[in-house]
């Protein structure tokens, strides 16, 4: 036996007799032995791997439950954007979501996609899309976001008569009447999809 290996028996030897010690003025001599078998047992290079093999199974799979859960979340939640969408962009788009998904979760790459559940809308979904999509149209004043993009532009040009808060001011108004256009052109976009779709059901 080399002088490390004796050193490290001697090291557990001494170890064990402590603890049997301690054990047996908190409990009994023969309940403190049993605690040490059990501890001998449990705690075999192969027990511990096996554990963390299992812990290791169990994250994996919780893991990979909110994943599929997140999946279906946001199918649910794009179903207008994928219920305009062709059947093939429709698997992409299903395919692509579940690749972040794994990337995000740190998931295998070969984790299998959960099946997407999606229905075509109905003769009365899409009415009733078509009634949202020109209320949200009605309620966006594009006159109003024009006339805020030249307003705000003209006075940016002008830097001298600008305080740092009146400029950065203006920069959020600017953004946000370019993103009420935006969204107005793609309620339109919608729109036009919703309006063949209910054509073509009809």
């Amino acid at each position: 036996m080399t002088t490390e290996m004796k050193t490290l028996k001697d090291t557990v030897n001494a170890l064990e007799a402590l603890t049997t010690q301690v054990l047996s003025s908190l409990y009994s001599p023969a309940q403190a032995e049993v605690m040490i078998s059990s501890a001998k047992i449990n705690y075999t290079e192969e027990a511990v791997e096996a554990r963390r093999k299992q812990e290791e199974a169990r994250a994996y799979n919780e893991a990979l439950r909110n994943a599929v859960t997140d999946f279906k979340d946001k199918m649910r939640a794009a179903y207008w954007d994928i219920a305009l969408l062709s059947d093939d962009k429709r698997t992409a788009f299903a395919s692509e979501s579940w690749n972040e998904l794994k990337e995000s979760y740190s998931l295998r790459k070969n984790s299998q996609q959960p099946a997407l559940d999606f229905t075509e809308p109905t003769v009365e979904q899409l009415m009733a899309r078509r009634s949202e999509l020109i209320a949200s149209l009605e309620r966006i004043n594009l006159t109003q976001a024009h006339d805020e993009i030249e307003f705000c532009e003209r006075h940016l040009k002008n830097k001298s008569i600008l305080t740092h808060d009146q400029r950065a001011l203006r920069e959020r108004q600017l953004e946000s009447a370019k993103s009420t256009i935006t969204r107005h052109a793609d309620i339109e976009k919608e729109l036009e999809s919703v309006q063949e779709l209910l054509k073509a059901s009809l």
